[in-house]
């Protein structure tokens, strides 16, 4: 998958005020030069620490895109339910345009009767 069409939301483990934290760290800096380097972009708002546990709290958890779906994705926050984690769940909306052809060509389909089940468990 290219990856201008990306969606990656994940515990970065990292700070930067990229994304509302109140200080960068060294890894924080190298996931800002990673992300830069390949064209995507961090969409966090400002709702928040997106981590709170009994050590404290802090802004770790980071949603970056690509630049295909950029304009697609809108509406990034935290909800207010539980998440049953010490990390709080993000949402955010994706448009996609449904008159546009499914198959490109770039679909990524799994074949689960070729998986190496054995090395995989």
């Amino acid at each position: 998958m290219p990856i201008n069409r990306l969606v990656w939301s994940m515990d970065a483990n990292s700070k930067s005020e990229t994304w509302f934290s109140p200080f960068s760290d060294s890894r924080g800096t190298k996931l800002i030069e990673f992300i830069s380097a390949h064209n995507l972009f961090v969409i966090n708002e400002d709702c928040g620490p997106t981590f709170c546990g009994s050590r404290g709290s802090s802004y770790i958890d980071v949603t970056a895109v690509g630049t295909d779906l950029l304009e697609h994705v809108s509406c990034w926050h935290l909800p207010d339910y539980d998440s049953l984690s010490d990390h709080k769940a993000i949402e955010f909306d994706i448009a996609l345009d449904f008159n546009s052809p499914t198959n490109d060509g770039d679909s990524c389909i799994f074949n689960l009767k070729k998986a190496n089940w054995k090395l995989f468990l």
